[in-house]
């Protein structure tokens, strides 16, 4: 008996000296597609501290402590910089971001069997603004200290991910990552506005097309319409040849992602005509820009004229007649890019290859022996037809191969080789592969997802279990001037397949006479 007593003691002892680490932290689509409305802007966290005190000790299993080494405040800052780096927004020359984590406690038991994260951050932007945000995380955990310990644990990097969304999805979040507004006055030529600095309107010359909201709130103090399209007008005034008029900026979209995409200097007044103001502005704008490209005159006295320039279109109109007492725009000059030579000008072609490789650090039609010399890595198979090597990418274990025909590189494939418990995070990893490709390549000509069947299709939950028994595949391609770019993800008998495929367009025909070949041989 006595025996028995001391083992488990031992045991107790033993197990207290371990030390739970959490996996690594796993990026969030969600977040991503969030922090995506920031388009343009750069920023990195350059550090966090630490001023709650936290205890890690998990009953008596031990403590929880990151992997890698890292402390909790590393952890989160690494966390919120991988974000940004999927996102497209990390820079090392953008916003500088700091911060202190103010509130740090977990508990495997809060209740039976749940447990919680509870974490407070503070966010200081080098622009002087700062954003604080909280958020409770919970889980199940379980009754023994040795599952629920193990699940405190696994349940740090969604908890961080949820810490992060409630920062990003904040509607003062997007007041950390604003420049000065002498910082975003920079931009091409064929950005600016044509616009003229007569007009007495303060800062007017640092607005520019395609400008986020976000980015116009910074520069200017205005007052948003509640209608569509998107608007706002600023609350000072402009002066042009003697009047004052009101400042518009109308927008492609609602929300954070909309830009600017027009502005009119409009004057209201009720039933106001004069003919002689009309006639001086429009000699002011012949003077500036030169004879209109357009004039058009209209029932009832409307006017119009318009010129079209490489960085914009202006029209001046004066309004028709109204009825005795209506309130009538009597002038309006409005400003917009112009769609065949200004930033609207959208165009379909593939990426320009630009590199001196075409994946990793090989090229096409490379012997085997050039692409060992040049792949850094050791291969674990190295037969006549293929190396393959164990490798990481974004943070996930891949298997890497080279597939070659008559000595010549046709196609590099990485597979996904991460194990994941809950199957949904297979398609988070899918998409991750997608935005980086995405950022790299641009959008991809397609990009969808297929039911074969749709027993799961309304319970995103469980898209996982659907993929892992063949009722939903995705794939998405892209093509360059000389390769061909897919992801894809699949599955069958409850496993599932994501790869990253990149294939030689030029050498593809003596692949897929290897493979016409292959298929012969089976019957």
């Amino acid at each position: 008996m006595k025996k028995i007593v001391f083992m488990a003691i031992a045991l107790l002892i033993l197990s207290a000296c371990s030390t739970m680490q959490p996996p690594r932290y796993a990026i969030s689509v969600d977040n991503i597609q969030q922090l995506k409305n920031y388009e343009g802007v750069k920023t990195e966290v350059v550090s966090l501290n630490q001023s709650a005190n936290f205890s890690s000790n998990c009953r008596l299993m031990g403590p929880i402590e990151p992997a890698d080494g890292l402390t909790i405040p590393q952890f989160i800052c690494k966390a919120l910089n991988d974000e940004f780096k999927m996102a497209g927004l990390y820079s090392t020359d953008g916003i500088k971001l700091s911060g202190d984590i103010t509130k740090i406690e977990f508990s495997s038991m809060d209740g039976l069997t749940n447990g919680y994260w509870d974490i407070g951050l503070r966010l200081n932007s080098s622009n002087g603004k700062s954003l604080s945000v909280s958020n409770k995380y919970t889980f199940k955990s379980g009754f023994d200290a040795i599952t629920a310990c193990n699940a405190t644990a696994d349940a740090l990097s969604p908890a961080v991910q949820d810490l992060i969304k409630t920062m990003v999805i904040n509607p003062e979040f997007g007041k950390l990552l604003k420049y000065s507004p002498s910082s975003l006055s920079a931009t091409k030529d064929n950005e600016k506005m044509i616009v003229s600095k007569e007009t007495d309107i303060l800062g007017w010359e640092k607005a520019k097309w395609g400008m986020k909201q976000f980015e116009v709130a910074e520069i200017y103090e205005a007052e948003w319409a509640e209608d569509d399209p998107p608007r706002c007008f600023m609350k000072d005034k402009a002066k042009v040849k003697g009047y004052e008029l009101k400042i518009g900026f109308w927008f492609d979209k609602r929300g954070s992602t909309g830009k600017l995409n027009k502005v009119k200097l409009v004057s209201s007044i009720s039933n106001a005509r004069d003919d002689t103001y009309f006639d001086n502005l429009i000699n002011y704008y012949v003077e500036k820009y030169g004879k209109p490209d357009s004039s058009e005159a209209g029932s009832l006295g409307q006017k119009t004229k318009s010129w079209l320039k490489k960085s914009g279109q202006i029209k001046i109109t004066k309004a028709p007649a109204g009825k005795p007492g209506d309130m009538v725009i009597l002038f309006s000059i409005e400003y917009s890019p112009n769609l065949e030579n200004g930033i609207e000008q959208k165009k379909i072609s593939l990426p320009v290859h630009n590199s001196e490789f075409d994946f990793r650090k090989v090229r096409w039609g490379m012997t085997k022996r050039k692409v060992m010399e040049s792949e850094p890595l050791k291969p674990i198979v190295d037969n006549e037809s293929s190396l393959f090597y164990k490798t990481e990418i974004i943070s996930k274990d891949v298997m890497l191969s080279y597939d070659f025909v008559q000595n010549k590189l046709v196609r590099a494939v990485y597979q996904l080789k991460e194990r994941h418990t809950n199957k949904n995070k297979y398609l988070q990893d899918y998409e991750n592969f997608k935005k980086v490709i995405t950022q790299k390549y641009g959008p991809p000509q397609i990009d969808r997802y297929k039911w074969v069947n749709d027993l799961y299709k309304k319970d995103r939950s469980k898209y996982g279990m659907a993929l892992s028994v063949g009722h939903l595949i995705g794939g998405a391609v892209w093509e360059t001037e000389l390769s061909e770019i897919s992801v894809s993800i699949s599955g069958d008998n409850f496993k599932i397949s994501c790869l990253v495929v990149y294939k030689s367009k030029s050498l593809a025909h003596l692949q897929e006479k290897k493979d016409a070949q292959k298929a012969m041989e089976n019957f």
